[in-house]
């Protein structure tokens, strides 16, 4: 073999394929770089894992360093905390606490989240019993922007306290005093949301707009509820509140649905301020028989002002479903005409069957303004005269009425004076009612009525 040959070939070679080996084995195994190196390359979907194994509760980071083992509130305090001490400095964005499903009982230990934004907590559905989950701003910039979903609570609470831009979903309440809680108490709770929530027997109230505190504003705006259902047995209890001094304007509520199952219980509760607030869609049903107490909605005597309600429903027997002892104005909103009702005629001066010319039981209206045409047809028998009574029955029981005769047929549209005496103060309008009746034996008169409202 050539001395040349062989000196230029083997050293190259060798000198190549070392060196490459080298650099490759150093990258895979270099022990500085591995967490690095698993973030970047396969992150998790959380940056706290609380989970419960083997009579014990745990929180983990998403490297699996232990962060909590058995603390009084099962972990979550304490991931929390782990969260406000990685945040971003610039600008206190939170992470994704994970909680596996396991029962998590923190016996009346209390979670307080402080001053954090982008928070996620969510699980697959634990059960997080006893305890008092607070969500609190020093301003309330600095409590926005929080996820808390798909988690059970039993006898606990969640409170927002100065919080803006938070969502609530896919949660479900058991037992205890108050589920859900908007609290003012240095500045304002406003655009939050919570949507798809069950509530099944709160001793005191579901949802609850508090009275302010300290510095807060009576400010709860544009506020959002949807979907939410709530189930009451406790006496004494209510579903939604309105309290004293705040302020829920421009709040808006869908699809909720309410439901009593003994009495002496409020389904909706006003003592203050709801301005332009929006309810569509609600029900509220009694499973209650003979109610002494039991309402639907109550007005009480500090509320200036209540929600536009469209289309609430009322099912089952109530003593009132709206009570409103102190007359305040009630809202609502419909636009109709009524097609032609033919109205039967008692004879011998008794009324006929009474005929409901409009009902309002799925859509009230305030002392809205028809125009009403009474028609008087057929043939009327000599001296025979026919009376028609105008019946409006409102929510609270009261029943106004006017009545008009005619001995000959021909038409007549109910003037503003006759309305004056069919409007009640302040009340909302359930049924128009219509009765007839003739002097006559026997009768070969018609009545029509045609109404407009709007």
């Amino acid at each position: 073999m050539s001395p040349y040959t062989s000196q230029f070939i083997y050293p190259t070679f060798k000198a190549v394929k070392v060196i490459n080996r080298c650099f490759v084995v150093y990258v895979l195994i270099q022990p500085v770089n591995r967490k690095e190196f698993e973030k970047r390359t396969f992150p998790h979907a959380y940056d706290v894992l609380v989970y419960q194994e083997g009579g014990h509760y745990y929180a983990k980071d998403a490297y699996g360093n232990v962060i909590c083992v058995d603390s009084p509130t099962a972990c979550i305090q304490e991931a929390v905390n782990y969260i406000a001490s990685t945040k971003d400095s610039f600008g206190g964005r939170g992470g994704k606490i994970y909680i596996r499903r396991g029962i998590y009982n923190l016996n009346n230990n209390p979670v307080n989240i402080i001053n954090l934004d982008d928070l996620i907590i969510e699980g697959d559905k634990p059960a997080i019993h006893n305890t008092v989950i607070t969500l609190h701003g020093d301003k309330t910039y600095l409590n926005q922007y929080n996820i808390v979903r798909n988690i059970l609570f039993r006898n606990s609470t969640i409170i927002i306290q100065n919080g803006i831009r938070n969502l609530f979903e896919n949660l479900e309440f058991y037992g205890g005093q108050i589920f859900i809680k908007l609290q003012n108490t240095i500045e304002w709770c406003e655009q939050n949301w919570f949507r798809n929530i069950d509530m099944v027997n709160p001793s005191v109230a579901g949802f609850v707009f508090d009275t302010p505190t300290g510095t807060g504003t009576n400010s709860y705006d544009s506020n959002r509820l949807d979907n939410v259902f709530i189930d009451l047995y406790t006496p004494g209890s209510k579903g939604i509140v309105i309290n004293r001094g705040a302020h829920p304007v421009n709040v808006r509520m869908s699809n909720i649905r309410i439901w009593s199952h003994d009495d002496n219980i409020v389904g909706f509760y006003i003592n203050s301020y709801p301005d332009h607030m929006m309810i569509n869609n609600i029900v509220f049903e009694s499973f209650v028989s003979s109610p002494n107490s039991l309402y639907g909605i109550y007005i009480d005597s500090e509320t200036t002002y209540i929600p536009i309600i469209v289309k609430p429903i009322f099912i089952g027997e109530w003593t009132y479903r709206i009570y409103n002892p102190y007359k305040k104005w009630t809202i609502g909103q419909v636009i109709a005409k009524s097609p032609p009702v033919n109205v039967p005629i008692g004879v011998n001066n008794t009324y006929g069957d009474p005929v409901k010319i409009v009902d309002y039981e799925r859509f009230y209206v305030t002392v809205p303004t028809p125009r009403i045409k009474i028609t008087w047809g057929g043939t009327f028998a000599s001296g025979e005269t026919v009376t028609v009574k105008i019946i409006f029955n409102y929510i609270d029981g009261k029943q106004l009425s006017i009545t008009k005769s005619a001995s000959a047929p021909g038409s007549y549209w109910l003037t503003y004076d006759d309305l004056l005496n069919l409007y009640s103060y302040f009340n909302i309008l359930e049924s128009i009612v219509v009765q007839a009746m003739s002097s006559a034996s026997s009768t070969q008169v018609t009545v029509t009525i045609d109404a407009i409202f709007g």
